[in-house]
């Protein structure tokens, strides 16, 4: 399969429907929102310039380019000034902006790791203006995160979930006719790809698991491991978040969890295939080094330019087989969310509801090479198998919100590296790890 992006000017291509049609998608609510000063929304419209600000956004995208692209094909999207900014200092840019009365954003693009950082700085859209029911039936389930007991705090274009990547020359050379889909086959496959040297040094790794620093995206595996076990991670009751790592209380799913998460690099194991001596995991799959690697759809254009020759297909993330798990897996979702105090909430608004319509969905898909987040773009069957292992992925995702400032990645690594370590046992571990998130959420 050719994983090669093609150029960016045939997203445009898809688009088919006329800018009226699209007009009439946003106008019908606007009204409910404060005026910006236009005498109507439509004549406001061409007038009125809009800020974006974007978060967390892979480097690939050029989202420059995309938006000045867009807006000659729709007044709604003309004048539109886009601004990439650095996870760790939006928030305190924004505050700035909003002290200094200039500058502030009218709309931030961002995922679900930044909402926590973001919220109070949000207009939040009343059900009263989107309905709940619409707002869920229109969205995949992973877009949820953006929700409480009140209203909306952004609207989503895409999702970019997690699959698993395989190198199929590696595969071949191991006579393994199938990638696994499921955690038992998986834990079968992982020997056979595994390559070591005096019967115990690792020289080729099947699979990257077991430790967190030179494992990208720890963190997201784990979570997707714990939602398979219907852990939730984060849960919310009005507008207020609490960590639910140990499941229901005992602890045992999460346990499971960890367990299989770190016995990949316990040299006692027969699974064991990955170590702290490896690069990490990216390069490592690159460079023909790892057999199978946990990514998110959006690095497969990065995967290419690390090596333009490997031979790599992309599958859904593995599976329970057992009937008390859930199948899914973890996505990051892309939303656009206005800002509080955008001077012009009319405007924005009709901006971020014109990006989550139907009428972008195939564009931006084109342009982010991502599953849309809308449920009516997204086929049910597609006839190729790298768009079905898309849609498949985006449709079962889930997520949670995090704690700002990369806390939850600083608590799942001291949670792994406390059972690899031994200096805790699982229970332990988690229960620290349960302990910590929610302090960190009770801050927010």
């Amino acid at each position: 399969m050719d994983f090669t992006v093609e150029n960016k000017q045939s997203l445009f291509q898809l688009v088919t429907l006329g800018v009226f049609a699209a007009l009439a998608v946003v106008g019908v609510i606007v009204l409910a929102l404060p005026s910006d000063g236009g005498s109507r929304g439509e004549q406001a419209i061409p007038t009125t310039p809009i800020t974006i600000w974007g978060a967390s956004m892979p480097a690939v995208y050029d989202m420059d380019y995309a938006f000045a692209e867009m807006g000659k094909r729709y007044p709604v999207l003309q004048k539109i000034t886009y601004r990439e900014k650095h996870p760790e200092t939006i928030y305190p840019d924004l505050l700035e902006a909003i002290a200094a009365g200039s500058g502030i954003p009218d709309i931030i693009l961002f995922n679900q790791s930044e909402l926590l950082t973001l919220q109070s700085k949000l207009y939040k859209i009343p059900y009263k203006t989107y309905p709940l029911a619409t707002y869920q039936d229109t969205y995949v389930e992973s877009a949820s995160v953006y929700l409480d007991s009140e209203g909306v705090y952004a609207l989503p274009i895409a999702v970019d979930p997690l699959v698993l990547f395989w190198n199929r020359d590696l595969f071949r050379s191991a006579a393994i006719p199938q990638v696994p889909d499921d955690w038992t086959s998986f834990v079968d496959t992982v020997p056979l790809l595994t390559e070591t040297q005096n019967g115990a040094d690792v020289v080729r790794a099947g699979v990257a698991l077991g430790e967190y620093d030179n494992v990208l995206h720890a963190k997201e595996i784990l979570s997707a491991l714990l939602l398979q076990l219907r852990v939730p991670i984060v849960t919310s009751r009005n507008t207020t978040y609490q960590a639910r790592i140990t499941g229901s209380g005992s602890g045992a799913d999460s346990t499971a969890a960890l367990r299989f998460y770190t016995d990949f690099s316990n040299p006692r194991k027969l699974v064991y295939t990955w170590n702290k001596t490896f690069e990490r995991s990216l390069e490592a799959f690159a460079s023909n080094k790892l057999a199978m690697y946990f990514g998110f759809v959006s690095e497969i254009d990065l995967i290419n330019n690390l090596n333009p020759n490997l031979n790599f297909n992309v599958s859904t993330f593995p599976q329970s087989s057992s009937p008390e798990s859930t199948k899914t897996t973890y996505a990051n979702v892309y939303a656009v969310g206005i800002t509080a105090n955008s001077p012009h909430k009319t405007r924005a608004y009709q901006v971020a509801q014109f990006l989550a319509s139907g009428t972008m969905a195939g564009p931006l898909q084109a342009l982010l090479e991502l599953p849309s987040a809308r449920r009516d773009s997204l086929p049910v069957a597609p006839d190729d198998p790298y768009q079905r292992v898309l849609v498949q992925s985006a449709i079962m995702a889930q997520t949670w919100p995090e704690p700002r400032g990369g806390q939850a990645d600083q608590i799942f690594r001291a949670m792994v590296n406390n059972v690899t370590t031994r200096e805790s046992r699982l229970e332990g571990a988690i229960s620290t790890a349960q302990s910590q998130l929610s302090a960190a959420l009770s801050s927010e």
